[in-house]
């Protein structure tokens, strides 16, 4: 039976390069703090080493232009160009993070499916008119999944 191989990343402050085994496993940098990852492992993975020990290696950089703390909300209002904490450059509350928050904040997770998967469906149900739970005869909800 084939396997495809998933690694999920759900939070990275604020770019990534992702390795496997020395290989570049994303096409383009992974970019953006509330953006969930999925990639494709399957074909990175090495199965015939010891004990199926892989290595995993996560370049993160800063977000790129960082901004410049000035004791203000947000800095100098720069790093908002970023989809980043706006308050790691300082705020009226709190002092500027130096690194900008860089790393990895949420779970990276591994899993395993078949060759065919679902993920992220978007589901819409409309009910229409008024439901009343006594009723044996109303119109049918309709479902779109796309």
């Amino acid at each position: 039976e084939s396997k495809k191989w998933w690694m999920v990343l759900r939070g990275i402050n604020y770019k990534a390069e992702v390795f496997i085994n020395g290989e570049r496993i994303n096409e383009n940098t992974l970019e953006g703090m509330f953006i969930r990852y999925v990639l494709d492992i399957t074909d990175s993975l090495e199965y015939n080493v010891v004990n199926n020990i892989n290595q995993l290696a996560i370049l993160v950089e800063p977000p790129n232009p960082a901004g410049n703390a000035n004791g203000g909300q947000g800095g100098d209002g720069i790093i908002a160009k970023s989809v980043t904490y706006q308050y790691s450059a300082g705020w009226d509350w709190t002092f500027e993070t130096r690194d900008r928050s860089v790393g990895i904040w949420d779970q990276l997770t591994v899993h395993n499916t078949g060759n065919m998967v679902l993920m992220n469906p978007h589901i819409i149900t409309e009910v229409p008119n008024i439901r009343n739970p006594n009723s044996n005869n109303q119109e049918d909800a309709i479902v779109t999944v796309s």
